[in-house]
């Protein structure tokens, strides 16, 4: 026979249960959407690294256009 506080108990536990398992599955998702992040972050962080380098080169090409002819003029 079954009191009213095994009753209660079981219900409880059967609440912690279910509580737990949907923990389970939140926490899955949320392990595979920070996966994702953590990717899509990764090729921004290369594609920035690529646009920073090509703007440094375009740079380090017109400063040296400018100042090649001074230079030149100055030697000669």
């Amino acid at each position: 026979m079954t009191t009213n506080r095994e009753v209660y108990e079981g219900k409880i536990l059967e609440t912690l249960i279910k509580n737990s398992e949907r923990l389970a599955v939140i926490e899955n998702k949320v392990d595979h959407l920070e996966t994702k992040l953590d990717d899509r972050f990764d090729r921004l962080d290369a594609k920035l690294n690529w646009l920073f380098g090509a703007v440094f080169a375009v740079s380090a090409g017109i400063l040296a256009t400018l100042y090649v002819q001074p230079i030149l003029n100055a030697l000669s």
